[in-house]
């Protein structure tokens, strides 16, 4: 199981929380994913890649130049009651290839669930879910049920993702 880097994942939430404005500028959309590149009120630059669901439900990756070269995951669902401070293991499948599986452990803010990943864990999400059209998260030690999403455009989203943090960083194949 991963470990959670909650100073990073906090800190990132928080000044994201408020950060979308005007100066957004939508990249790319695919589908049900759209990626987007915008500064932050402390004026630097951060991107995502997002996708939205019809049923309220929420998988973001973030990235920012102050975070950089760690990504923050974020999973959100409208009804969810506050979870600030709790940590809950989440459990990523692919749909295709039940071989593959990664847990990792979220820190709560909010109706939010928030992963800090390396490059090494992104490099191994990406690996794990970019075969599959559908994506399994599972909550073991919940009451959710497991959420089944539908991966369709995230590969090409996450190429133009990569791009962006390219851009952002100035870092060449930045992952």
């Amino acid at each position: 199981m991963k470990s959670l880097h909650l100073g990073k994942a906090f800190l990132l939430v928080c000044c994201l929380a408020g950060a979308v404005r005007a100066e957004d500028a939508q990249v790319a959309e695919e589908g049900t994913w759209s990626v987007t590149r915008s500064d932050n009120k402390d004026g630097g630059s951060f991107c995502q890649v997002e996708g939205q669901f019809s049923d309220g439900r929420t998988f973001a990756l973030l990235t920012s130049e102050q975070t950089y070269p760690s990504h923050t995951l974020l999973i959100t669902e409208k009804e969810w009651p506050d979870m600030t401070g709790q940590i809950m293991p989440l459990l990523f499948q692919s749909a295709k290839d039940k071989k593959w599986q990664q847990t990792y452990n979220a820190f709560g803010a909010n109706n939010s669930l928030s992963i800090t990943l390396t490059l090494d864990d992104l490099r191994i999400l990406f690996s794990g879910i970019s075969h599959s059209g559908w994506l399994i998260l599972a909550f073991p030690s919940g009451s959710e049920e497991e959420w089944v999403m539908d991966m369709g455009g995230f590969a090409k989203s996450v190429a133009k993702f990569k791009n962006c943090v390219s851009e952002m960083t100035e870092t060449e194949n930045a992952f």
